[in-house]
């Protein structure tokens, strides 16, 4: 069907269109070298003493006593002579010193996954054959005020030295650990990866000395205090080490300070990966509204940050459209306003929503938008089914004791067509009755307003209902209670009716009691129709009438002539 070459460049063009489809934001990867904010050391043997602002920081332990205690013999034959049966090492260490750090990890997002955390010290006067651990601190401390006793001013460590964790980040000894010009490197990547998920808090790590628990043998002296006793006894004899030193000294932020050798301070070199935002509209992906109108819908947030998250708006395309997103209170979602003004320009909108990390910076964020289409048309007129109360009047008077009459027209609009039902609701003392009570538009009913011998006088109002065809609607006329009898309504015709007026006259109606009433000028209502009105069919069927009854007349009177 299609060429090798053709399809060939078919192929590429589809490889190369591919490529540009723009793919979901990855994880940033970021390297950075926070110095220490705090770091001090703490003494055993200066159980108060605050070195934080010292030149040094300084680590070890120093032995004062080594003792075995021996079963001997001894033999008080002179010189008296022992024999030592078997001895059992005891040691004591004392003086231990701790290093204490601290790194402020603020500009790194909570939420981050840590790729790997290297603690790194720069050595002053390096011991070789120091053991030391590393572990991650509970209690957070004060560099100012921190002491073996004391991690802030007046609040004590749970455990004197430094509260830390049972979990062992790192260990082995100073000298054996990979050094390359003065700089030793501690694994603390598991306690910094907790602290950036919430599972830890970040009060810093602790370097504490490991004293060995035996020594060699050689490094045993003899004592020259022994126990007396008989012969051939047991006994106990001690054999006592010389005090010895075991401490090893790292350059502090201070000392960096003063020699202006900034690359000597202690540093957390940490390698992690960005926390990931992607927004998701809950809504339509094409919207249609029209001006004037509002809505609103969610967007949901999927997010590994753990800090605070706002959501920016943007809409493009013209002018008039606005929106408003505000968080809500569980924070996995926003809630999202669009408002189209009544001016708004016709045709199509993008509103654009974008995560924003607040007080963090962005590059170190995998992020991901939304957006939505909007089209604002403008509103098509939708005929609806319905009916329409069209009176003859809306103001009436009736007397006390006497009743006035109305008419009202039911139109239909649209394609209604079902029975309507009318019910009044009346103030006390008044009456109204229609006739016909129900129906299907088109029809007329006659209203009839009855005033009792007692109604209040003054103006009232009546409230006509007319429900039918899940459709209902409701209707207010005013009428006013006047004392004697009956006067007809007086009013300005509606617009779907003509009215006329007898020039220079006026209508007068009787009472039931046949009493004229005068001087009350009615207005008379004629409904025109395609068709004529009633008086013409009278005249169609009168003029035929008389033109026969005349013909009769003249035939008999000719036969009585004759």
């Amino acid at each position: 069907m299609f060429s090798p070459s053709f399809r060939f460049i078919l192929l590429f063009s589809l490889v190369f269109s591919t490529s540009l489809i723009p793919l979901a934001a990855q994880p940033q990867h970021t390297s950075l070298k926070i110095p220490a904010l705090s770091d001090s050391y703490v003494a055993e043997d200066k159980s108060n003493w605050k070195a934080g602002l010292e030149d040094y920081l300084i680590i070890g332990f120093s032995k004062y006593l080594s003792r075995y205690d021996c079963e001997i013999v001894i033999d008080y034959s002179y010189p008296p002579n022992y024999k030592i049966i078997k001895c059992k090492q005891i040691y004591k260490v004392k003086d231990k010193r701790n290093i204490l750090l601290h790194f402020n990890l603020s500009s790194i997002p909570p939420g981050s996954e840590v790729v790997e955390a290297i603690l790194q010290l720069h050595v002053y006067t390096p011991y070789d054959s120091i053991p030391v651990k590393i572990y991650g601190l509970e209690e957070c401390f004060r560099e100012s005020e921190v002491s073996w006793l004391s991690r802030l001013e007046g609040t004590r460590w749970r455990d004197a030295g430094g509260t830390h964790e049972e979990t062992l980040l790192d260990q082995g000894t100073l000298g054996k650990f990979q050094k390359s010009t003065g700089y030793y490197r501690f694994n603390v990547t598991d306690y910094y990866r907790r602290v950036l998920k919430g599972e830890a808090p970040n009060c810093g790590i602790l370097i504490t000395p490991d004293p060995p628990r035996y020594f060699r043998e050689e490094e045993v002296v003899a004592s020259t205090n022994y126990r007396g006793g008989g012969a051939a006894e047991a006994k106990s004899y001690e054999f006592l080490r010389k005090e010895a030193q075991y401490y090893a000294k790292f350059y502090s932020k201070e000392l960096t300070e003063k020699r202006n050798v900034p690359e000597y301070t202690p540093v957390l070199m940490i390698n992690f990966t960005g926390p990931s935002v992607s927004l998701r509209a809950m809504t339509e992906s094409l919207l249609t509204m029209h001006p004037g109108e509002n809505t609103s819908f969610r967007i949901a947030v999927d997010s590994t940050f753990l800090g605070k998250l706002e959501v920016k708006s943007e809409v493009l395309g013209g002018d008039g459209v606005t929106v408003d997103v505000h968080p809500l209170d569980n924070g996995s979602f926003f809630e999202s306003y669009v408002m189209v003004g009544k001016n708004a320009e016709l045709g199509e909108y993008t509103l654009k929503f974008s995560p924003v990390p607040v007080g963090y910076d962005e590059e170190y964020f995998s992020l991901s938008g939304a957006s939505v289409k909007l089209v604002v048309e403008e509103k098509k007129e939708v005929l609806k089914d319905y009916f329409l109360l069209m009176p003859e009047t809306t103001k009436l008077s009736v007397k006390r004791g006497g009743s006035t009459t109305f008419s009202i027209n039911l139109i239909p609009r649209g394609k209604f067509w079902s029975k309507v039902h009318l019910r009044a609701e009346t103030p006390e003392g008044l009456n109204l009755s229609f006739d016909p009570e129900d129906g299907v538009p088109p029809f007329k009913t006659e209203v009839t307003v009855r005033a009792s011998a007692d109604a209040p006088l003054g103006d009232h109002t009546l409230l006509l209902m007319a429900q039918g065809g899940g459709y209902e609607t409701n209707l207010s006329l005013g009428v006013r209670v006047l004392e004697g009898e009956q006067v007809k309504a007086t009013s300005s015709a509606p617009a779907t009716t003509k009215t006329t007026r007898a020039a220079g006259s006026s209508t007068t109606t009787k009472s039931k009691t046949g009493a004229a009433t005068s001087g009350i000028p009615v207005t008379k209502i004629t409904t025109t129709t395609e068709t004529g009105g009633e008086g013409v069919n009278a005249l169609l069927v009168a003029v035929p009438l008389i033109v026969i009854l005349a013909l009769i007349t003249i035939f008999l009177t000719r036969r009585r002539l004759h």
